[in-house]
């Protein structure tokens, strides 16, 4: 009976050593799966503004021109496409895949965009354009922007930093006038 007791006690000790090399293990892979998906995302935001077509659009709106969506339909469609990949990041950072590395990539790119009133004004009117057809607040297209640039780290914020433009913010705030009659 000793003999069994001996034994059984041998192997929980070596149960609970597997099992916590498999945790650690577990947590190992864990942690590279996420530094791959880092890079991925830093990969793919680079690759996106690298190519030929989004470049020569992220370089007119770096430098704060013009953009003009409401006459030229590529100059909307860039604009949309750029957007909508800061909407992505935003869900990324959302899953904590945004660490202090991947910041130091995308910090830029986000504040350039937030320097270019054109881009503030194509907001406002896609967000305008999608609360006058009473869409909820949960679908509107590029709120995913404004949010990323509230969150980018003191550490990396240019010197002035650029702010989400009052207009915008004025579109998710109740006006006083439905305040006082609700």
């Amino acid at each position: 009976m000793d003999s069994l007791l001996k034994i059984g006690s041998l192997l929980a000790s070596w149960a609970t050593v597997a099992g916590v090399v498999m945790i650690i293990f577990a947590y190992w892979t864990f942690r590279r799966n996420t530094s791959i998906k880092r890079m991925e995302l830093i990969s793919k935001i680079y690759d996106r503004f690298l190519n030929d077509e989004l470049y020569g659009f992220y370089i007119r709106v770096r430098r704060q021109q013009t953009i003009n969506w409401q006459h030229d339909e590529k100059d909307e469609q860039l604009l949309n496409k750029s957007l909508t990949l800061f909407d992505e990041v935003n869900y990324l950072q959302t899953q904590k895949l945004l660490d202090e590395k991947a910041w130091e990539y995308v910090a830029c790119e986000i504040q350039n965009f937030a320097f270019n009133e054109s881009v503030w004004d194509y907001m406002i009117q896609r967000t305008q354009d999608c609360k006058d057809r009473g869409f909820p607040d949960d679908i509107i297209p590029f709120t995913g922007f404004p949010e990323l640039l509230n969150k980018v780290p003191l550490k990396f914020r240019a010197n002035p930093f650029p702010r989400v433009s009052d207009r915008y913010n004025a579109l998710f705030r109740p006006s006083a006038s439905s305040q006082s009659s609700s």
